[in-house]
């Protein structure tokens, strides 16, 4: 088969979708007092990724060979980048929502546990858009809590930049039209073409 640019570009819905067209949205738990700093959360988180999830692998062993069989879904750690302003209010709102999970100087007393998983877990919707401004891919992300708000860099010769700061969250699962948008599949029919 000949190489041919002209079929490759036909195959190239819409030029490719383009991983810059982005948004993150955070929704802070219930107890986390001060959630208007995470409003304007979509304009300041940089770098994100549509989450990973991946089966473990049971091996069965049978006639002197190991048989695979799919086991437990595991959903890794999200990390995002966020852009940090003078008013430190989204860093502070992450400090803030870790300090509701478990206190700095009593880490035998998680506040957690007073409060309940309600009042600790978040959520968060990433969206990716076309170029013509519509979604295309929307991931949600189902009871999340931070778990390593990073260190921030400072340094006098670091002049012609914005400070940011990454932060990782764990969570239960995520979920995608594709992924049945968080219903039951017990006697659904799923035909996957490939």
């Amino acid at each position: 088969m000949a190489f041919s640019v002209n079929e490759f570009r036909q195959q190239l819905s819409a030029g490719g979708a383009r991983p810059s067209l982005f948004e993150v949205e955070l929704t802070a738990p219930a107890a986390l007092t001060n959630t208007t700093a995470l409003n304007n959360f979509k304009f300041f988180c940089k770098i994100a990724q549509l989450p990973e999830s991946t089966f473990g692998v049971v091996e069965v062993p049978y006639f002197g060979r190991k048989v695979k069989v799919a086991g437990d879904r595991v959903f890794n750690e999200l990390s995002l980048t966020i852009i940090n302003d003078e008013d430190y209010e989204i860093y502070n709102a992450h400090e803030r929502w870790m300090h509701n999970i478990a206190l700095h100087q009593q880490e035998t007393q998680m506040r957690a546990a007073e409060l309940g998983a309600d009042d600790y877990l978040g959520s968060a919707v990433i969206r990716q858009f076309a170029k013509t401004g519509e979604v295309i891919k929307q991931i949600n992300v189902v009871n999340m809590f931070p778990t390593t708000l990073g260190a921030v860099d400072l340094s006098w010769e670091t002049t012609d930049t914005i400070m940011e700061f990454a932060v990782t969250y764990q969570y239960d699962w995520w979920e995608s039209d594709q992924s049945g948008g968080g219903q039951s599949t017990s006697g659904l029919n799923i035909n996957i073409s490939l």
